[in-house]
């Protein structure tokens, strides 16, 4: 981070970004909503996407501007988030400082429980620097308990361990990177929720069809489990780490680094998977997850229906 926060800091900026700085179309659905109308179905999904060098404001901002975290977490939520945070190289995960700011968000819109639904290591946390106040937050994460589930609607997969809190608490926030990815040239909001699954069940996505042919023997089917998990849950709120990212040699780097500086929150992670590889010049089509996953009606992945709003601090 470019300078410390602390608690009262944070009260007090969030308290007038969120004055400020709410959209109107969340402003207009929630008047609507109270004279018992609503907006058309056609209207765009929005995406929010904040450009600066201080990633823990950036990422405040993306989700003030996606409606606030109260929007989302309620006093007395449970939340379960879930960030790429498993690499060391450069762009090759999560900022901490974003992981931190939306901890401290939930916290301060009332969350009582927060897992952390990868169980990130402390030496990712050691990477930002932190107030006493966010040491406090990270040392009461959870670690997340797995479960096996039935997979409805599946076509590849059928059934997933997975962590329980996913399914259970009030609230999931996924919280990816958009990167290059070895097998599927790309990977953001979708695929980062093999994050919250157990090895055996990442091992099957990869040799479920064609064991012995390789990790990435069979793409379409390691796409289509990808599609089929995010059945399970649709997160809440997604934020996407667009600040510096690794374009050739991912996942798990060291590759050629971008640095586009932005942070991204929608609704819809499809939508922001859209979004998001227009920084590797992929389209929507040309990714496989996204094609199925819309397939799904997990999402919306056509660019014409989608609004991004872009603000630079």
């Amino acid at each position: 981070m470019s300078r410390r926060i602390d608690r009262r800091t944070f009260i007090r900026k969030s308290s007038l970004l969120g004055a400020s700085a709410v959209t109107g179309g969340a402003m207009l659905t929630s008047l609507l909503a109270r004279r018992g109308w609503s907006l058309p179905d056609d209207r765009p999904v929005e995406v929010s996407s904040v450009q600066g060098t201080n990633y823990y404001d950036s990422t405040v901002k993306a989700v003030e501007l996606t409606g606030g975290m109260r929007r989302f977490v309620t006093r007395g939520s449970k939340v379960g988030i879930l960030v790429n945070s498993a690499f060391e190289k450069r762009g090759t995960y999560v900022k901490p400082e974003i992981a931190l700011a939306v901890i401290a968000m939930c916290h301060e819109a009332g969350a009582t429980e927060i897992v952390s639904l990868e169980g990130a290591s402390g030496s990712y946390w050691d990477r930002a620097s932190k107030t006493e106040y966010l040491e406090g937050l990270v040392a009461d994460l959870k670690e997340p308990e797995h479960v096996e589930v039935e997979v409805k609607g599946g076509g590849a997969l059928k059934k997933a361990e997975i962590a329980r809190e996913l399914l259970e608490f009030d609230v999931f926030i996924n919280v990816a990177l958009v990167k290059d990815h070895e097998g599927t040239n790309f990977t953001c909001t979708l695929k980062n929720l093999m994050g919250a699954t157990t090895s055996s069940t990442n091992r099957f996505f990869h040799f479920g069809s064609a064991r012995g042919s390789g990790w990435y023997g069979n793409v379409d089917f390691l796409s289509q489990c990808i599609a089929d998990v995010n059945l399970l849950r649709k997160p809440s709120l997604c934020i996407v780490d667009a600040t510096e990212f690794v374009t050739t040699n991912g996942p798990y780097g060291p590759g050629r680094i971008s640095r586009p500086q932005k942070v991204l929150a929608s609704v819809d992670g499809v939508a922001l998977d859209s979004t998001a590889a227009r920084f590797l010049g992929l389209a929507a089509n040309d990714i496989p997850m996204v094609r199925k996953a819309h397939e799904h009606g997990l999402g919306e992945m056509d660019a014409g229906k989608i609004a991004v709003r872009e603000l630079q601090i």
